[in-house]
């Protein structure tokens, strides 16, 4: 979907956001928040439309935050995961 129509990234990610958090139980556990700023910045970084992201997520982020921090690690791509690892060295 995301290669047809990248204009409706952040839509589609906004609905799936909506989609996983009514399905999952809305409690964390500690190591489901480990990497959450980082998967924050990913979603926002692979947006159609960056600001309209981060806005989305910085109202809604009790509802988001379930998927957020379910984003596998293959999704955090190669340039953040690397980033990341070299910054907790």
């Amino acid at each position: 979907m995301q290669e047809r129509k990248p204009e409706l990234t952040s839509e589609v990610m906004a609905f799936r956001d909506y989609l996983l958090s009514s399905a999952i139980s809305d409690t964390l556990e500690i190591w489901e928040l480990k990497d959450l700023g980082h998967q924050t910045a990913q979603r926002i970084v692979h947006a159609s439309d960056p600001l309209q992201a981060m806005q989305e997520i910085n109202q809604n982020f009790p509802s988001v935050v379930s998927s957020l921090s379910r984003m596998s690690a293959c999704y955090l791509g190669r340039q953040i995961g690397t980033e990341i690892v070299l910054r907790r060295s």
